[in-house]
Order: structure tokens, then C-alpha cells, then sequence
């Protein structure tokens, strides 16, 4: 599976369980993300997914849904971006390394 099919809803998993008490499974999904967002370097969903993290294992629901919010900002731009390059390399036969650069810094 990609990143973006791992991640497209993960947000609102996560919301979910953080609603339902749930905070060790909010925990483990956002270690999970914090994790693959660094090997892509999106650096605002690897901090917000930081925050999510910590805020679920202290047992802070309601800062971990208010850290949430900004992880789903994050993660929606990052996505968006995954989906712009994907589109480009179907229509292109050849991506070139700068556009696949350029995309992906202005979606960070």
C-alpha cells in the first residue's frame, strides 16, 4: 500500500478513537503516521502526528483532538499533493525530477 492509501482516512480513525476513549489506538495510528511521514518528509504531519501522539498516551483527549485538527490540515495538503503528481505522471510519460521536486516542497 502507498501512503496515501494508508493515510486517506486516518484522521478521522484517529478522531474517532480519541472520541470513543480509544487513546492507545489514536496513540499507535499517530506513531504509525509520525513514522511514514518522516520517510516522505512531510514535516508538519510528522510534528502534528508528534503532538497526537504524546497528547493520547498523557491522557489529554481534548488537546489530542485540538493537535488533530492540524495533523488533518497537514495531511489533506500532503495528500492533495501525492494526488497532483500522480496525475501529472499519467498524463506524462516522463516526470521530470524538478516538477516532482517543486510539487512536493509547496505541499510541505
Amino acid at each position: 500500500q502507498t501512503f496515501r492509501d494508508r493515510n486517506h482516512d486516518v484522521a478521522e480513525r484517529m478522531k474517532k478513537n480519541i472520541e470513543q476513549g480509544f487513546l492507545s489506538q489514536a496513540a499507535t495510528e499517530a506513531h504509525t503516521l509520525k513514522g511514514s511521514s518522516g520517510n516522505i518528509a512531510a514535516k508538519d504531519v510528522h510534528l502534528f502526528a508528534s503532538e497526537v501522539e504524546q497528547h493520547c498516551r498523557n491522557e489529554q483527549a481534548d488537546q489530542a483532538l485540538d493537535s488533530l485538527k492540524k495533523l488533518s490540515l497537514s495531511l489533506q495538503q500532503v495528500l492533495g499533493g501525492i494526488n497532483t503528481l500522480q496525475e501529472k505522471s499519467q498524463s506524462e510519460d516522463i516526470v521530470e525530477p524538478e516538477s516532482v521536486t517543486s510539487t512536493v516542497v509547496n505541499c510541505l
